[in-house]
C-alpha cells in the first residue's frame, strides 16, 4: 500500500481545526479524509490495525493522485488522550504534527457548549468548572479548563517527537491572515505555497438545540449512538437557538487561572499569546 502518514493535525479542540483541515484539503499537494479517523485513541478502531487506518487515510484520494501527495488527518483529540503520543510515534515516528489553539478561556466555553448541545451536560458552565475536578475522575472529556491547558499536551507529546517536527499556530492569527498562517503550514510540510490565495477562515455559529434535557435523557436510555438518539438531535435543531452568554464574572478568574500554563506555553512553541491575557493587563 503507497498511503502512508506524512502529517496530523494533533488539536486542540475547538480551535478551528476544522476549518484548518478545511483548507489545507485544498491544497493540490496535500490529502485529508472529510471525517475524523480518531484511529490512535478509540480501542475499537486502534484493534482493526494499521491496514485499516491507512484505507480511512486514502478515503476521497483518486488513485492517480496518491503516489504525489502527503497524507494526513485532524483528530483533536488526539492531544488530549493521554495514550496517543506513543502510539503516534510508534507508528509513525517520523510524522509531522500541527497545533492550533485558540484563546484557553473561550476554547473552556466553546467546548462546553459542544458537550451541552449534544444533551451531555446538564450542568451551567459556572457549575461545570467547579465540579471539573471531581468529574474528570470519571470522564476525562468533562475537563474543559484542563483540556486548555494546552503546555500539557505539547509537552507529553515532546517525550516522543522533536520540536522540529512541530507546527504551532493560534485561531487568533489564522483569522487575521489565513494565507501567510496557511502558507506557513505547507512550506513546514515542504510542498509549494497555495497557487490560489485562501478565501477567509470561516467561522461557525453555535446553535443550541430546542431542549438540550430531553437530548439528555434518550443518550441516557439509548445511548448516544444510538439511531434514536440522532433523530432526537435532528428534531430538536430544527428549532435552536443562540447559546447562553459567557459568565463573565468567572472570566477573570480562568485567565488568572490559566496564566501559567500559557506563559510556558509561549517558551515552548515560540508564539506570542499576549493577547489572551490583555484584557486584564
Amino acid at each position: 500500500m503507497d498511503v502512508r502518514l506524512d502529517f496530523l493535525i494533533v488539536g486542540t479542540m475547538k480551535s478551528g481545526t476544522s476549518t484548518l483541515a478545511a483548507h489545507l484539503a485544498a491544497h493540490p499537494g496535500l490529502h485529508l479524509p472529510v471525517q475524523e479517523v480518531h484511529y490512535f485513541d478509540r480501542e475499537v478502531n486502534f484493534r482493526r490495525g494499521p491496514a485499516w487506518y491507512l484505507r480511512q487515510l486514502q478515503r476521497g484520494c483518486p488513485p492517480e493522485r496518491r503516489a504525489s501527495v502527503l497524507f494526513g488527518e485532524k483528530t483533536p483529540t488526539y492531544s488530549y488522550q493521554p495514550d496517543c503520543a506513543q502510539r503516534i510515534s510508534r507508528f509513525a515516528p517520523s510524522v509531522k504534527l500541527i497545533w492550533i489553539f485558540r484563546d484557553p478561556v473561550e476554547r473552556a466555553y466553546s467546548n462546553y457548549l459542544h458537550r451541552r448541545k449534544k444533551g451531555s451536560d446538564l450542568l451551567e458552565f459556572e457549575e461545570a468548572v467547579a465540579a471539573e475536578p471531581e468529574r474528570i475522575g470519571h470522564d476525562i472529556f468533562f475537563g474543559y479548563v484542563e483540556r486548555s491547558k494546552y503546555v500539557l499536551q505539547v509537552e507529553r507529546f515532546l517525550q516522543f517527537f522533536e520540536r522540529e517536527q512541530m507546527h504551532f499556530l493560534t485561531f487568533e492569527a489564522l483569522l487575521e491572515d489565513p494565507a501567510t498562517r496557511l502558507n506557513a503550514i505547507v512550506a513546514f510540510l515542504g510542498r509549494p505555497p497555495f497557487t490560489t490565495p485562501p478565501g477567509p477562515v470561516h467561522i461557525n455559529e453555535t446553535r443550541m438545540p430546542l431542549s438540550y434535557r430531553s437530548l439528555w435523557a434518550v443518550g441516557r436510555i439509548v445511548g448516544y449512538d444510538h439511531p434514536l438518539y440522532s433523530v432526537a438531535r435532528s428534531l430538536n435543531n430544527l428549532v435552536s437557538r443562540s447559546p447562553p452568554a459567557f459568565p463573565e464574572r468567572l472570566r477573570a478568574q480562568l485567565v488568572e487561572r490559566l496564566r501559567p500554563y500559557n506563559e510556558r506555553l509561549a517558551v515552548v512553541t515560540g508564539l506570542d499569546l499576549t493577547r489572551w491575557h490583555e484584557s486584564l493587563d
